[in-house]
């Protein structure tokens, strides 16, 4: 009978179509694990900016805190040269505005400091992330690879196991149509009947056709145009 071969046409085409699946699926594991990749090395590269411009402050701030010190000795020494009290306070007042400065200088630069440190850990962290991505990335390519011949296998398998049941089953007037639903739907291109409904897009099935269905004949869905069986 015409519907029952193309229950197992239907099953044929879904193994195929599963296999199909599996074997795509392979490169877009990999392609999204590259891509992760690819995003995670601009975070890393982002957070090694960021860390070069740090310790580029930090150093700029450490050689101005050093310049102003020298600066502070050199104008101590000049205390006793003073020639007036005038002159004495003046420079007095030189040097305690540099110390001051200083001292919020040094509380920078120690804070530049703390966030090198950070920094430094965010970049390792992020650096042994993106190592262990590549690991897995590289393992993923071995195991998509390993699979990939025995998929290719399976679907052509069942891709001849399902045009021998398609010629066994499909009458010569549904064949063309047959072929470019398959080519547009693979196995979604047929469709069980299941409580007097079409599976595919849930319409019910005439009376008529399901005894036409009974009979064994082909029938097709006047909603979607899937070709029907019966469920069970």
């Amino acid at each position: 009978m015409a519907t029952s071969g193309i229950r197992e046409l239907h099953t044929l085409l879904l193994e195929r179509d599963r296999n199909r699946d599996a074997l795509a699926n392979g490169p877009r594991r990999i392609a999204a694990a590259e891509s992760a990749i690819a995003e995670h090395q601009k975070i890393l590269d982002a957070a090694k900016a960021t860390l070069i411009d740090q310790q580029k402050a930090a150093d700029q701030k450490n050689l101005q805190f050093k310049m102003n010190q020298q600066k502070v000795i050199d104008q101590k020494s000049k205390l006793g040269m003073c020639k007036t009290n005038v002159e004495y306070d003046i420079l007095t007042r030189q040097i305690d505005g540099e110390l001051k400065q200083n001292d919020q200088i040094e509380g920078e630069y120690l804070e530049l400091l703390e966030r090198i440190d950070a920094s430094k850990a965010n970049v390792g962290e992020l650096t042994k992330e993106l190592e262990a991505q590549k690991t897995h990335l590289a393992k993923l390519k071995v195991e998509v690879a390993a699979a990939e011949a025995g998929l290719k296998s399976e679907v052509k398998k069942f891709e001849d196991l399902a045009a021998v049941a398609a010629a066994a089953s499909i009458p010569e007037p549904h064949a063309a149509y047959y072929k470019r639903l398959l080519i547009q739907k693979g196995a979604d291109s047929i469709a069980a009947v299941n409580h007097a409904s079409c599976e595919g897009c849930y319409t019910e099935i005439p009376p008529q056709h399901n005894l036409i269905l009974k009979a064994g004949e082909v029938v097709l869905c006047k909603e979607c145009g899937r070709f029907l069986y019966f469920a069970s």
